[in-house]
């Protein structure tokens, strides 16, 4: 018991110092490109951070939602079922079904994305999380419909054609490389909920 508790705080902490690292640098960069606005257009750039506070007011209660959205998914979605269908031992069939129920989620970001939070954090596996992320954007029940009425008939079917099998690939792709570059470290990590396996668990 002591020993799971180490493994998962360490990598509870890598995880930490990783998003750390990307906010980070996304701040300096943010600062780079704010000072330079300073400089090169200031009476611009004060008009626009007024204009980017009022979207950021009107963003929050959005991104609260969907956070408990997230939250209200992964207490409903057993975590059995999840390691058994959408787990790392599902391995092709949990990346088939994935690909499959992809074109059920709603391809806008504020609605789509906290499902799929929601799955991830109830244990399914990295190759599971791509292949549903790739379909939902290509398959989207909200979407197809647009293929065809901004494209003509038959290039939306070529179009649909040549990319059906991009979510299989691209699960099949992550679970590859999540074995060998970036969830190395964490192969021993499980998740504190039972029964679950977490997504960056090495294949």
């Amino acid at each position: 018991m002591q020993k799971d508790k180490i493994v998962n705080s360490h990598g509870n902490n890598l995880k930490n110092n990783r998003l750390m690292l990307v906010y980070c640098v996304m701040a300096a960069l943010t600062a780079v490109l704010l000072g330079a606005a300073f400089v090169v257009a200031p009476d611009r750039i004060v008009m626009e951070i007024n204009k980017s506070y009022s979207a950021i007011l009107e963003v929050l209660p959005v991104v609260a939602v969907s956070i408990l959205a997230a939250t209200a998914i992964t207490a409903l979605i057993s975590p059995q079922f999840i390691a058994k269908w959408a787990g790392d031992n599902s391995r092709i069939t949990g990346v088939l079904i994935a690909s499959a129920a992809g074109a059920l989620i709603p391809c806008e970001p504020m609605l789509g994305l906290p499902m799929i939070l929601g799955i991830a954090r109830g244990g399914a596996g990295i190759g599971f999380i791509v292949a549903l992320l790739t379909s939902s954007k290509l398959f989207s029940f909200m979407r197809i419909p647009d293929y065809f009425a901004f494209l003509n008939f038959q290039l939306a079917m070529v179009f649909l054609a040549c990319t059906l099998a991009m979510p299989f690939l691209s699960g099949l792709l992550a679970r590859f490389y999540a074995g060998h570059i970036y969830w190395k470290d964490n192969e021993n990590t499980t998740d504190e909920r039972p029964g679950s396996v977490i997504s960056c668990r090495k294949q």
